[in-house]
């Protein structure tokens, strides 16, 4: 994904997180990734930079997906605040 700026190495990494990392793929076909897609890959990616561990970031990947699909509320801020143990 070119507009993540990611590496390979890094983009790999991140499709192993949930949900993306259950979905069923097909050897020797493209995979198809919705913008909901990218911009989770974009959250974990400035979480990774910010220096959350690998082991971290795979305890609420799954959460944060469900987080990011829900559309925006009138009245509320648009940030999503991350409470971790």
């Amino acid at each position: 994904m070119l507009a993540l700026d990611a590496q390979p190495h890094e983009l790999r990494a991140w499709l192993q997180l949930e949900p993306l990392a259950s979905r069923e793929k097909t050897r020797r076909s493209a995979t198809a990734y919705s913008a909901l897609d990218a911009l989770f890959l974009a959250v974990i990616k400035r979480l990774d930079a910010a220096g959350f561990a690998p082991k971290a970031l795979r305890a609420f990947s799954a959460n944060l997906h469900k987080a990011l699909q829900h559309p925006l509320v009138e009245h509320e801020p648009d940030e999503l605040l991350l409470y971790l143990k």
